[in-house]
């Protein structure tokens, strides 16, 4: 979590250095992580974590087995590691993959991409931050699980709602043609991590 001042502050289980205190010893009440006191927002995965600074730069801590830290490697970090000189507005940890979206409104994503979830046309791990597409319109992404396989659920300010994951073969989430369709619906039963709600409060899900 973040304090009101800035700082940044975590707890629990650190088996894979997620917590960025330096060592893999958890902890069970919180712990300030650095003495940094520009910190903006923290997100975490199953075994890695990312926070960005007030001015917008990335940083990435824990498990990094497959590039889901974006440093370029497999090396895991028990501390936040810078993730390049890029500025982010959002970035959101999944299970094994990172993505996030940039001030221009362009999507990246980079780990672990086994089931297709970065959504870059294959299914190659990526250990840098990726462009997806050429898009610059993306206003939300969350990655996830659904029926135990990752994806990653993107949506736009023109009310589309996009996933990307293995058993819909959706690997590139720009093309219509190969993604889950985007269907206008009334507020039903929908598995976690389906819906999506666009700018103008309508419900939108994935059919499949």
């Amino acid at each position: 979590g973040i304090r009101l001042d800035g700082t940044l502050w975590c707890w629990g289980y650190n088996g894979s250095g997620q917590l960025g205190l330096g060592d893999r010893t958890s902890v069970s009440i919180p712990t300030r992580v650095g003495t940094d006191t520009n910190w903006a927002s923290v997100d975490l995965g199953d075994s890695h974590s990312c926070g960005l600074r007030l001015d917008g730069p990335l940083w990435c801590w824990g498990e990094n087995g497959s590039g889901q830290l974006g440093t370029g490697g497999r090396i895991p970090r028990d501390r936040p590691a810078q993730v390049g000189e890029l500025t982010w507005t959002e970035v959101h940890a999944g299970s094994g993959h990172t993505c996030g979206i940039r001030p221009d409104h362009t999507l990246w994503c980079w780990g672990n991409n086994l089931d297709g979830e970065l959504g870059v046309g294959d299914t190659a791990d990526r250990f840098i931050p990726t462009r997806v597409g050429t898009d610059a319109n993306w206003l939300d992404v969350q990655p996830g699980w659904v029926d135990a396989e990752r994806h990653t659920r993107v949506a736009r300010p023109d009310a589309m709602l996009f996933m990307t994951f293995l058993r819909q073969h959706t690997f590139t989430p720009e093309q219509p043609r190969l993604a889950v369709t985007p269907e206008r619906a009334a507020v039903e039963r929908f598995e976690e991590g389906d819906v999506g709600i666009a700018e103008d409060q309508h419900v939108f899900g994935c059919v499949r």
